[in-house]
């Protein structure tokens, strides 16, 4: 989650020039945290899938 906060200071800085956009930040930052949050879930049902070949 801290990757996210600094992408997102990261973009803040870059786009501080422009308000408009600024305004886009809160929707880029939940976007990535869905994404990470995406990925995890993924790896947690690959380990899932891996445990149950294991058992056979």
């Amino acid at each position: 989650m801290v990757y996210v906060n600094d992408l997102a200071s990261i973009v803040k800085r870059i786009l501080n020039q422009d308000h408009k956009i600024g305004r886009f930040l809160p929707q880029i930052k939940r976007i990535l945290l869905r994404k990470i949050q995406l990925e995890q879930l993924l790896n947690i049902q690959g380990m899932e899938i891996q445990k149950q070949y294991i058992l056979f």
